[in-house]
């Protein structure tokens, strides 16, 4: 059995934390949610595509004549600021957000090991007539019964 991580979170990390994002999200009050077709279909930049931006918008800044008569290049300058201040902000907050996934995937692998190690050992208790123990594999029992039994078999042997 493994044991990726032993720690706890106090209540008062945890609320501090929530109170935190919650500040963060106030911060982004343009914020916007996209929808999935959005996503598809909307052009999109990329780091690499940064250079080509800036370029293209020095060039229309420099030659306003070339700048079509629908382009604003006041917005377009604050749309690649916004990007870009974004893309630092974005980078931090992922880097945090693997960290918590990981040691939240951690934390319920250990959680769910030692508890399988329970059932199974509350099982042999069962089998050797150990009073009290057939109604704990009975109720352990079920939580599995909606994934059948191939998948308990699986994860008692794991």
């Amino acid at each position: 059995m493994s044991n990726y991580i032993s720690a706890s979170i106090p209540d008062e990390s945890k609320v501090k934390a929530l109170e935190l994002i919650s500040q963060l999200k106030a911060l982004f009050p343009f914020g916007i949610k996209l929808s999935n077709e959005q996503r598809k279909t909307m052009t999109k930049i990329d780091d690499a595509r940064v250079p080509f931006t800036e370029k293209a918008l020095q060039y229309g800044k420099q030659e306003p004549r070339i700048v079509p008569p629908y382009t604003d290049l006041d917005e377009l300058t604050r749309d690649l600021n916004l990007y870009k201040g974004l893309s630092q902000i974005e980078k931090e907050l992922l880097s945090l957000t693997e960290t918590i996934v990981d040691t939240r995937i951690a934390a319920g692998a250990d959680a769910y090991q030692a508890s399988l190690s329970i059932y199974s050992s509350s099982k042999g208790a069962a089998k050797m007539g150990v009073p009290g123990t057939q109604s704990i594999v009975e109720d352990l029992k079920k939580v599995f019964e909606s994934q059948g039994i191939k998948s308990v078999k699986e994860a008692v042997k794991e």
